[in-house]
């Protein structure tokens, strides 16, 4: 193979790299695919769990467990002296992995039906929500699984605004009504 041969194969090679593909040696490559991203947050059962069922999914870029800021009333806060959920949030890229997709694994990981005033604060089943879509398919998802009685009690879900996510830091546990890691 002569240098302009292998300048070729390598500058292909390169731009295949960077997440360009079809570029064949000598073509103009096209500007670059941007990675899509969008935040999913949820609170049900053990976070630690969830983060299990979640981590490894195709499209799941980062899964972190921490906290929210919800008020007694379960609306969201920015207040860190309100009661806190535990949370895990994910960021995914919505073209491998879909928000319906994450609400089916997300209502299959916990019982959503506990009762607010019998649960633990991180026994809530909440869906924060980061858009006014992923409100809508959040409620939808819920009013169908209630419409399919698909359990024996009532879907107690919340569906709450997200507010600022608190990362919990490594080696503690999310507690209970705890307020926010200092």
């Amino acid at each position: 193979m002569d240098n302009k041969a292998k300048l070729g194969a390598e500058s292909g090679k390169r731009h295949a790299h960077a997440g360009q593909t079809g570029t064949k040696p000598g073509e103009a490559a096209g500007p670059p695919r941007q990675l899509s991203c969008e935040l999913a947050s949820f609170a049900g059962g053990d976070p630690h769990s969830l983060k299990q069922h979640l981590q490894g999914l195709t499209g799941v870029l980062k899964v972190a467990i921490g906290q929210m800021c919800v008020d007694e009333a379960g609306l969201s806060v920015d207040r860190p002296s309100q009661r806190v959920a535990g949370v895990v949030q994910l960021s995914y890229n919505p073209v491998q992995l879909s928000y319906p997709t994450l609400l089916g694994l997300f209502f299959a990981c916990h019982d959503p039906t506990v009762k607010h005033e019998q649960a633990s604060q991180l026994q809530r089943s909440i869906i924060f929500f980061h858009s006014p879509l992923q409100e809508q398919l959040a409620r939808r998802e819920i009013a169908r699984l209630s419409a399919e009685r698909r359990y024996r009690s009532a879907i107690l879900t919340e569906v709450l605004a997200a507010t600022d996510f608190v990362v919990q830091p490594k080696g503690r546990h999310v507690s209970g009504a705890s307020a926010p890691f200092d």
